[in-house]
C-alpha cells in the first residue's frame, strides 16, 4: 500500500491507473460510500463520460453516481455479474466489493483500490488482490484521473462499440425496471409499484434514509435518484439505525423533506417510541414508510449469501424464529408516542391517497407513518 501525505495520487499512479482504464475492454468501478463526499459523484460521472466504464454500488448507502447515467449498473449486496467479466476493476471507497463465495474477478483482472482506508484495519479478514492499494481522497484522485485523460486527446470513436453496448444494456435494464412498476394483477403492493407511486407524491429534492435491508436494492433502483446526498444509508451490518438516523437527517437538514424507509424488523429495533417522542417534542417532522414483510428476512438472506443450499434454504420463518406473527401495530406506536399521523395500506387502491396525505401532513409540520402490508 502507498500513502500520500496530501492524500492524492502520485503522477506515476495517475498514469498507471488511467492508461490501464484506457486500454481495458470491460472496465468496472465498484464503490460503496464514495457519495458521502457530495463532490465525488459528478467526478465519477465525468470519468464515465470519457471512457465506457460500468459502475456498481455495493450495499446502497450513498448515491455514488446518478441513476440516469448509462454507466450505472445498480446496487447489490453480493457479487455483480459484471465483476466476473471485467478485465480492469477500480474500487473506490468500498468495504466489500464482492462476495467470493458468490463469484469473484477472473484470473488476470487488474484491480486498483483507492480508499480512505484500503487496508480496512478494523477488518482482520479483509483482503483484495490488488495491483495498488492507495490511501487517498477519491475526490482528488478522480480529479487527477479526469485531468490526465483530458490531456490524452481521447477519440470517442475508438470506444464506439463499447459505448454503444453500454447504452444498449442500460436502456434494456431501465425498460425492465419500468415494466416491474405496473400494479400487479393480484392486487399486491409490490416494492417497485410502491416506489414508483412514492416518487410521484414526495418532493423531487427529497432525502431518503434507507434501512430496508432485503428490499433496499429494489427501492434504490426504482427511486431514480440523481442528486448527491439524496440517499443516506448506514453502509454497515446490524439493524435499528433507521429510526434515529431519519430523525438526525431531518435535524441536520431542517428545510428538506426527509423520508425514511425501513422494514418491520428495523422498526422494532429502532426504539421508535423514543424517536417519535423526540420528533414531537422538538418539532422534527418526517415521513416514514414501513415495509411489513412479516418478520426478519435479513438473517435468512445473509445465511443464503454464504450457504445458498444450507439449512436456511430449507427452513421457513417460523422454523428460524424470525416471524412477526401476530404483527405489531407499527403506525399505532408512532401515533401513541409522538402524535404522528398513521395509516396502514393493504390494497393498491388506498396507496396513492395515503402517500398524498402523509406528504401533506409532513409538509405542515407533523410526522407521518405509512405501513405497507
Amino acid at each position: 500500500m502507498t500513502s500520500s501525505k496530501y492524500t492524492i495520487l502520485t503522477d506515476t499512479e495517475v498514469e498507471l491507473i488511467a492508461t490501464t482504464l484506457m486500454s481495458a475492454k470491460r472496465p468496472l468501478v465498484i464503490t460503496g460510500y464514495l457519495g458521502r463526499n457530495r463532490n465525488a459523484p459528478p467526478l465519477l460521472a465525468e470519468l464515465c463520460d470519457k471512457l465506457p466504464i460500468g459502475v456498481v454500488e455495493m450495499v446502497g448507502s450513498d448515491l455514488c453516481i446518478r441513476s440516469d447515467h448509462e454507466a450505472y449498473l445498480g446496487v447489490t449486496v453480493t457479487t455483480h455479474p459484471a465483476v466476473l467479466e471485467a478485465d480492469v476493476i477500480l474500487i473506490l471507497d468500498c468495504d466489500v466489493p464482492w462476495i467470493p463465495t458468490a463469484g469473484k474477478p477472473q484470473k488476470g483482472t487488474k484491480i486498483f483500490h483507492l480508499d480512505v482506508d484500503p487496508l480496512k484495519q478494523q477488518m482482520p479478514l479483509f483482503s483484495i488482490n490488488a495491483i495498488r492499494r492507495i490511501k487517498v481522497s477519491c475526490e482528488l484522485a478522480l480529479k487527477q484521473l479526469n485531468t490526465f485523460l483530458d490531456q490524452q486527446n481521447l477519440n470517442r470513436a475508438d470506444y464506439a462499440a463499447e459505448f454503444e453496448a453500454r447504452s444498449t444494456r442500460y436502456a434494456k435494464w431501465r425498460e425492465e425496471l419500468r415494466s416491474l412498476q405496473s400494479p400487479p394483477e393480484d392486487g399486491v403492493i409490490s416494492v417497485p409499484y410502491l416506489t414508483s407511486r412514492l416518487r410521484q407524491h414526495v418532493p423531487q429534492d427529497t432525502t431518503f434514509v434507507m434501512e430496508a435491508v432485503t428490499n433496499a436494492g429494489l427501492l434504490i433502483h426504482h427511486l431514480n435518484l440523481v442528486n448527491p446526498g439524496s440517499l443516506v444509508g448506514s453502509g454497515a451490518g446490524g439493524l435499528g439505525w433507521g429510526g434515529g438516523a431519519t430523525l438526525g437527517v431531518k435535524l441536520a437538514q431542517p428545510s428538506s423533506f426527509v423520508c425514511g424507509i425501513v422494514g418491520d424488523g428495523v422498526y422494532l429495533f429502532s426504539q421508535m417510541e423514543s424517536v417519535y417522542w423526540i420528533a414531537r417534542r422538538y418539532n422534527v417532522p418526517f415521513l416514514m414508510i414501513v415495509l411489513n414483510n412479516g418478520g426478519w428476512n435479513a438473517p435468512k438472506v445473509s445465511a443464503l449469501l454464504v450457504h445458498k443450499d444450507g439449512l436456511a434454504s430449507k427452513s421457513n420463518r417460523m422454523d428460524l424464529n424470525i416471524s412477526f406473527e401476530p404483527s405489531p401495530d407499527y403506525p399505532g406506536i408512532a401515533a401513541a408516542a409522538g402524535n404522528a399521523w398513521a395509516a396502514t395500506v393493504k390494497v393498491q387502491n388506498d396507496l396513492d391517497q395515503a402517500l398524498q396525505e402523509g406528504t401533506r401532513i409532513v409538509q405542515e409540520g407533523r410526522c407521518a407513518v405509512i405501513e405497507v402490508a
